[in-house]
């Protein structure tokens, strides 16, 4: 069976209009990841290798960074909007071949996280070896531990959560009252954080300071706003978990039953 092409009137026709995207994914991302859904799509790309491809390129740019010089450095600014635009392709991809999944998804988020958790450290160790101060290094290094730290509450929060309302219910409508002020704050946080991870890769493309200006740009871009929304996860993790469990390591009532048994004889002599 011969695959039907797409149109790019298809892949707009694939994308729900009411969600209301931060601005330079609706003016950007968006419009140009449509414009390239089609080529990818009708030359035999799935979802999947588009995701696979962005990981790839991100794991480039962070070589191209460590090198130092200015052409290496402006490369991996211009891999950073390719993988950019490449991200909104896999997913329209899915879509349109109807081959959504939770794996796809999961996929998605790593390599959306690679450039993030790579590139400033590396740019770091590239300024520091250049003549800069090493203290480039330790802001690198702190926007990739921001991010990751920062996903890592947020994906326990979801773990948890599940684990939660298997063993014991839903989360409360109290709860869930709370937290709207909470997930307010944090929406606010997450468009931030998109708008300006998407503007700090434009100072690689500076001459001679490129790397040191996008290591600076680390603090407002991504050490900042992932501390907002770690604090954020945990004030939602305690309103949301804050209910009674059992230990796995508390004695069942046929255990403490044994033991008492088992006490009686020495009790009664």
């Amino acid at each position: 069976m011969i695959k039907r092409k797409v149109t790019l009137e298809d892949v707009r026709n694939s994308i729900s209009a009411r969600i209301k995207p931060p601005f330079f994914v609706r003016f950007v991302g968006r419009p140009a990841g449509n414009l390239l859904t089609p080529l990818f799509y009708n030359t035999g790309w799935t979802a999947n290798g588009v995701t696979g491809l962005r990981a790839c390129l991100s794991v480039l740019a962070a070589g191209l960074l460590l090198l130092g010089n200015y052409p290496a450095t402006a490369a991996a600014g211009g891999l950073f909007y390719l993988t950019y635009i490449l991200d909104f392709v896999d997913g329209n991809i899915a879509r349109v071949a109807k081959s959504t999944s939770y794996w796809g998804k999961y996929s998605d988020g790593l390599a959306d996280m690679i450039f993030l958790v790579l590139c400033p450290p590396a740019a770091g160790i590239a300024v520091w070896h250049a003549g800069g101060s090493p203290y480039f290094i330790v802001l690198g290094f702190a926007g990739a531990a921001a991010c990751l730290t920062s996903q890592l509450a947020r994906n326990r929060l979801s773990f948890f959560r599940e684990w939660m309302t298997v063993q014991s219910g839903p989360v409360s409508d109290e709860a869930e009252a709370k937290l709207k002020g909470v997930r307010t704050v944090t929406g606010w946080v997450a468009a931030y954080y998109v708008n300006s991870s998407f503007l700090a890769p434009v100072l690689l493309f500076v001459p001679e300071y490129g790397a040191a200006l996008y290591v600076i740009a680390m603090i407002p871009a991504q050490i900042l706003p992932e501390a907002v929304w770690l604090c954020c996860t945990l004030t939602e993790g305690r309103i949301m978990l804050n209910r009674s469990r059992r230990s796995i390591h508390e004695p069942t009532e046929e255990e403490l039953q044994e033991r008492r048994d088992a006490e009686l004889p020495s009790n009664s002599i």
